[in-house]
């Protein structure tokens, strides 16, 4: 008590003054200690939160990834059954071809020489029958001159 009775009073000014720093204070208190981390915590839960989202959309990308590549993989593998079958085709038609090819070839080869063969056998006779011709003309001749 005897300190309070030697304090000079307190003007209604200074107290005003006073309560307002006191007011600060508390408020800053509040907010520093109180608000600061209640809202620290929440940003953790939020971000927490977007990490799991994203950890999920992840897994579902992944998932989607996945089944893409096995339907590429799938249309990969069609495609390539296609072609070894169109391969296939092709090469069987080709030596169908190439098989047809050579029969016909052999075929009017051997027309080919029969043909020759006739015409060798024409030529001949008719160099037979032109030697006849001549053979004969020329009795003819004998025989008119010895005539």
């Amino acid at each position: 008590m005897w300190i309070l009775a030697q304090t000079p009073e307190i003007s209604p000014v200074g107290l005003t003054g006073w309560t307002a720093f006191g007011l600060t204070g508390s408020i800053l208190c509040w907010y520093f200690f109180v608000r600061t981390p209640a809202t620290d915590k929440m940003m953790e839960k939020k971000d927490e939160m977007l990490l799991r989202l994203v950890e999920r959309q992840d897994a579902k990308d992944a998932e989607k990834d996945a089944t893409i590549l096995k339907l590429i993989d799938n249309q990969d593998k069609k495609s390539d059954a296609m072609m070894s079958a169109f391969n296939l085709r092709s090469r069987e038609e080709r030596e169908a071809a190439d098989a047809r090819s050579k029969q016909e070839r052999e075929a009017n080869s051997a027309n080919i020489q029969l043909v020759i063969e006739h015409c060798r056998e024409e030529t001949r006779l008719a160099l037979m029958r032109h030697k006849d011709d001549v053979n004969e003309g020329a009795d003819r001749g004998r025989r008119e001159v010895h005539s």
